[in-house]
């Protein structure tokens, strides 16, 4: 397999993990364009009914990631969701290329990574408030991430290798970014439960890891 190819792997694997549906929508509109062929089995993306149900997929994807209350009730389901357009974009890249890869080993590599994007991605929206009237920093964040999806997307079919640059890079910034505001959470909102220690809210009057009752140290 060549570096080219793993970069477009995990390139379409981690915009995946962020935009599920848009990433399977461009994979199959470049296929449409006749600049790749999908595989057989993925042929049915870029026919008109495939690209009308992304396009409806798209938007509405769109719409519940911004609904903070529709992704805590779909939590199970996005991963799922991710996982899967991880493995299909993977899979599909893959077959334009004529199988370079054993189709399980893609469907692994793709969804592995998409699944693993959504988890960093989901911790590190905890730490983003939402605003008011459904306008604030979570949708600021949408757009940039949205942006940076379509620039991941078009380093993949035009330049894999900084595709790849570019998604290790995306990762290890998110794990930093995760990592500094968990401390700053720490630092003003959070903590040690007197009975097992486990970091806590200071509102919280119970604490949910060892279930004790703790003293309020701020009111709401």
């Amino acid at each position: 397999m060549s570096l080219a190819l793993l970069g477009q792997l995990v390139g379409v694997a981690a915009a995946s993990g962020t935009r599920a549906t848009l990433t399977l929508l461009t994979v199959a509109l470049v296929a449409r364009l006749g600049a790749y062929t999908l595989p057989a089995g993925l042929s049915f993306l870029s026919s008109n009914i495939g690209l009308s149900m992304l396009v409806a997929l798209a938007v509405l994807d769109e719409l519940v990631d911004r609904d903070p209350e529709l992704q805590e009730l779909l939590a199970l389901a996005n991963v799922g969701i991710r996982g899967a357009a991880g493995a299909i974009g993977a899979w599909g890249i893959d077959g334009m290329m004529d199988g370079a890869m054993p189709e399980s080993a893609t469907w692994l590599l793709g969804a592995s990574i998409a699944i693993g994007v959504h988890l960093v991605r989901v911790r590190a929206l905890a730490y983003v408030p939402e605003g008011t009237a459904g306008f604030g920093p979570r949708t600021w964040v949408a757009w940039l991430e949205a942006g940076g999806v379509f620039g991941l997307l078009a380093a993949v079919f035009l330049a894999p290798l900084l595709a790849l640059g570019f998604a290790v890079a995306a990762t290890v910034l998110g794990a930093a970014v995760l990592l500094a505001a968990r401390r700053v959470e720490r630092a003003r909102h959070r903590r040690a439960c007197p009975h097992c220690a486990a970091w806590i809210r200071k509102e919280a009057s119970l604490c949910p890891k060892c279930r004790n009752a703790v003293p309020i140290e701020r009111a709401r």
